[in-house]
């Protein structure tokens, strides 16, 4: 499951938030967030969903088609 980056980045700047703030607020490492969204790590489906969570979004949102 690879993330959409551009959809990630609109949804955090809908919600106000920065890459610190959306890894603490999934409880996830800011370093896994930034892998995320430069591309260079794929989400497993559970932090995928601790992701969706902290946006308040759907998991499909977010991810490429």
């Amino acid at each position: 499951m690879k993330i959409n980056t551009r959809s990630l980045k609109i949804a955090m700047a809908t919600k106000c938030m920065n890459s610190k703030d959306l890894a603490e607020k999934a409880g996830l490492n800011f370093s896994t967030i930034c892998s995320y969204m430069n591309g260079s790590k794929e989400p497993t489906p559970k932090s995928l969903g601790k992701v969706a969570k902290a946006l308040g979004c759907d998991v499909t949102e977010i991810l490429e088609d």
